[in-house]
């Protein structure tokens, strides 16, 4: 899974990711380009669907495990043995695969 989480009351998409990054990974971060509004399944619970605002950002510092992160792991766009929630399978990796130009310039 990425960062992310749920708007708080009136809160707007741009400003949301800004803080759950802060929040969960201790990085302040510049958004480069929203990617899209997408419905897929929630990857830990089961029958619910989520609605994800996904954006390109670029850290302004190195990520750390903060908040409720268990883990970090930079994977392989190719990687077939890590389990991945829906929106990274389904969304975010083919995002990449079809844009790698434009994220080696964020």
């Amino acid at each position: 899974m990425q960062v992310g989480g749920k708007l708080e009351l009136n809160e707007a998409p741009e400003l949301a990711i800004q803080r759950e990054i802060l929040e969960e990974i201790g990085c302040h971060s510049e958004i480069k380009k929203f990617i899209g509004q997408f419905h897929t399944q929630a990857a830990n619970e089961p029958d619910h669907l989520l609605v994800s605002y996904v954006y390109l950002v670029e850290l302004k510092q190195s990520p750390q495990i903060a908040a409720e992160i268990a883990e970090m792991k930079w994977i392989q766009l190719d990687d077939q043995i890590t389990v991945l929630a829906p929106l990274t399978k389904e969304v975010v990796i083919p995002w990449c695969l079809k844009n790698q130009p434009l994220m080696q310039m964020a």
